[in-house]
């Protein structure tokens, strides 16, 4: 299409690329099949007010191709083979990608797109509500007036990075990321942002590869980060700052690493939240408390701490499914949940030992946690050092809805050039059934005594 305008295109299959240049505007695409060979649709060359709505698309390369054009909405598709990206586009300005559906299946090559979900430069952007999976990459924007919003990222095998964005007057909120498998991936990754606010995101990281990171922050100025959940479910850290961005405010984030990686700051890795919250200047209210996510690819949580403990933000009073937020007390993360259970006591965390250890008898020490609405005033906690089942123990007290209390399991003789596991549940809250299971268990990472002595290395 050269120069043309007023058409509407419904309930067609087009085969092969489709292209729309020179100026065309007002063109429509509704509930079609777009089949291309390198491109499913291009469209370029000041062409603009361009729709493509529920329909079907799907090339061997790129399946949208977008180049200096504006107004154009692209809402409610489904996305089907690609290797190297979704959509592609530079020079953009007042562009809608919403409610869009990834259904990547492998190509005639056998293999899953490799490449971007999401790969744009421009301005005045809204991507909301897309659903992004089985590709490396999720959503790469440059710009300004961007709004990142209500998307869920969940990538696999070979994955890097959920958002990488270097963003100025823009917003990231309400997503949820989530992203396994072996690669050094990051969730959340933004460079050089100015003006920005990075809210109400839950980022969830498990890699086994040390470098792996839920989010990662380099440089930048003015940005509010809050209410986030940042989890990294691995070795790797929970958050990695190379440049800690100036005029910033941290606050009512949530920081969980199962190695304890709270934080990464100018080569320094930070392992309690009071000494990340000196770092950084900020993290008065912020916490570090395992989410217990029921899935991985769900963001439902059960995790009473952080019910009710974030801030209420201006412009962002729904969650991830379109809820309405608490606007007094809102929670943490892309979700609103509430407490349902009223018995309900967890563990949600391993205190002592810690890395490195000291060998010989040392006492090992746990976080109970009241996760239910009514008071606990009684557990049994069991607990185990290397799948070994140690002599569990009778909590009793009183303990009020979302307060937590740190217990002494007991004692265990840890010996040198062995790695240690630890592993604490709780059962039988007030003698009664648990209510949720998600929340009872926690293990240690691996834990090591310390060196002593004269090695040799090499020779």
């Amino acid at each position: 299409l050269n120069y043309a305008s007023h058409l509407i295109f419904k309930k067609l299959k087009l085969a092969g690329r489709t292209d729309v240049n020179n100026g065309s505007w007002d063109i429509k695409f509704h509930n079609c099949i777009l089949e291309g060979g390198d491109r499913a649709i291009r469209i370029q060359t000041g062409s603009h007010h361009i729709e493509i709505k529920h329909s079907t698309l799907s090339s061997y390369w790129e399946i949208v191709d977008l180049f200096n054009v504006s107004y154009i909405t692209i809402e409610s598709n489904t996305f089907l083979q690609f290797i190297h990206s979704i959509i592609n586009g530079n020079g953009l300005a007042n562009i809608v990608i919403r409610n869009n559906l990834t259904a990547n299946i492998p190509g005639l090559d056998g293999m899953y797109g490799n490449g971007y979900g999401i790969n744009i430069n421009g301005d005045s952007i809204q991507i909301l509500g897309n659903k992004i999976t089985n590709i490396y990459r999720g959503i790469s924007c440059i710009g300004s007036a961007i709004e990142l919003l209500n998307n869920t990222i969940i990538l696999t095998t070979g994955a890097t990075f959920g958002i990488n964005a270097s963003l100025v007057n823009s917003t990231i909120a309400n997503n949820y990321i989530s992203i396994s498998g072996s690669t050094a991936s990051i969730g959340l990754s933004l460079g050089y942002s100015t003006n920005s606010t990075i809210a109400f995101n839950t980022v969830r990281t498990v890699s086994s590869n040390l470098n792996s990171k839920s989010a990662e922050f380099s440089g930048g100025t003015g940005l509010l980060v809050q209410n986030n959940i940042f989890f990294n479910q691995s070795i790797g850290h929970s958050v990695s700052i190379t440049t800690l961005p100036s005029a910033s405010l941290w606050d009512f984030n949530n920081y969980y690493s199962l190695s304890n990686k709270i934080g990464y700051l100018n080569g320094t890795t930070y392992t309690t939240l009071p000494a990340w919250r000196a770092a950084i200047g900020g993290e008065a209210n912020g916490l570090s408390v395992n989410p217990f996510f029921l899935s991985n690819s769900l963001p439902d949580i059960s995790q009473i701490g952080l019910n009710n403990s974030g801030i209420p933000m201006q412009g962002i009073t729904v969650d991830i499914d379109s809820m309405p937020r608490n606007p007094v007390n809102p929670d943490i993360g892309c979700k609103e949940f509430s407490p349902s259970c009223n018995i309900d006591a967890g563990i949600n965390a391993i205190t002592e030992p810690a890395n490195p250890l000291n060998t010989g008898m040392q006492l090992v020490k746990a976080v109970l946690a009241n996760q239910g609405v009514s008071t606990l005033d009684s557990v049994m906690i069991h607990w185990e050092v290397n799948g070994v089942a140690q002599l569990p123990i009778s909590w009793t007290g009183s303990l009020g809805s979302t307060q937590t209390v740190e217990v002494i399991l007991g004692l265990f003789d840890f010996q040198a050039a062995i790695a240690y596991t630890i592993r604490c549940w709780t059962e039988a809250p007030n003698s009664l059934p648990d209510c949720s299971h998600a929340n009872d268990t926690t293990s240690s990472p691996a834990l090591y005594a310390k060196l002593c002595g004269t090695y040799t290395i090499g020779g």
